[in-house]
């Protein structure tokens, strides 16, 4: 994933992921022709941002993910 418009995409994601709580929060779109990458995009920010457990065993998941259908 070096490209640089899917480099941008994964930056814009985590910088909503670290923003504060808001009553709306922002919601990005990416869209683009068929076979341009959105699928792995989305695959390596779930990647990078993967449920883990703290010091007392609670799991923490940042982000979920629902399949389109």
């Amino acid at each position: 994933m070096d490209t640089p418009r899917a480099v941008l995409a994964l930056g814009k994601l985590a910088d909503l992921l670290d923003s504060p709580l808001q009553t709306r929060m922002p919601n990005p779109l990416i869209w683009g022709d068929s076979r341009m990458g959105k699928t792995m995009i989305a695959e390596k920010f779930l990647h990078d941002h993967a449920p883990s457990f703290n010091a007392a065993g609670m799991r923490r998941t940042p982000l979920l993910a629902l399949p389109a259908r």
